[in-house]
């Protein structure tokens, strides 16, 4: 199901930015008078504008980028919570729907615009790629299980922490010396 949203997004992305630019002929119109409004801007550089005069390097750090995580997705598709495989299937839908346009025109096309605030105009692929993260981060705080430290054989089967906190726990008692002189690394 990941899949056929992050396939759905790009369409979706592709849609609205063909509409807008070819069929409507890309006129500023208030949505939400004050509030929303759709603006044609050419982006030519990566988020708000930034390495427009490096396209190269933008197209294979973005080509590079977006791949790795297509990749990193099938491998660890299986042991992913479905929280985190929606998630990333937004952010690839996002980076998809941006680099088509920067291989296709040279250039993302956006066209939304909060128009009560100074903020950058995006399109659907933005947004994909923000709203993606924000779950990333959810799941990654909220979900994510603590795994236990690893067990070392040198430890009598004690994990790495509780070894370290006895070793400390042996050391001698000099309340008056810092741990810079217990160590013999005084400054």
């Amino acid at each position: 199901m990941p899949y056929i949203i992050a396939i759905v997004f790009i369409l979706l992305d592709q849609l609205s930015k063909y509409l807008y630019v070819d069929v409507f002929g890309m006129p500023t119109v208030s949505v939400i008078d004050g509030v929303l409004e759709l603006t044609y801007v050419e982006n030519r550089g990566a988020a708000w504008g930034l390495f427009a005069d490096r396209q190269i390097l933008l197209y294979i750090f973005s080509a590079v980028i977006t791949i790795a995580i297509i990749v990193f997705f099938i491998l660890k598709y299986r042991k992913m919570g479905k929280l985190m495989r929606y998630s990333l299937a937004l952010i690839i839908a996002g980076a998809v729907g941006n680099m088509i346009d920067r291989f296709a025109f040279g250039y993302v096309r956006d066209m939304i615009n909060f128009a009560f605030i100074e903020f950058p105009v995006f399109n659907v692929a933005d947004m994909c790629i923000t709203v993606g993260a924000v779950l990333v981060l959810i799941a990654v705080i909220v979900f994510e299980k603590d795994t236990p430290a690893p067990v070392s054989s040198e430890t009598d089967g004690k994990s790495s922490v509780d070894a370290n906190i006895e070793s400390q726990d042996s050391l001698p008692d000099d309340s008056e010396s810092t741990p810079y002189e217990q160590s013999g690394d005084a400054k």
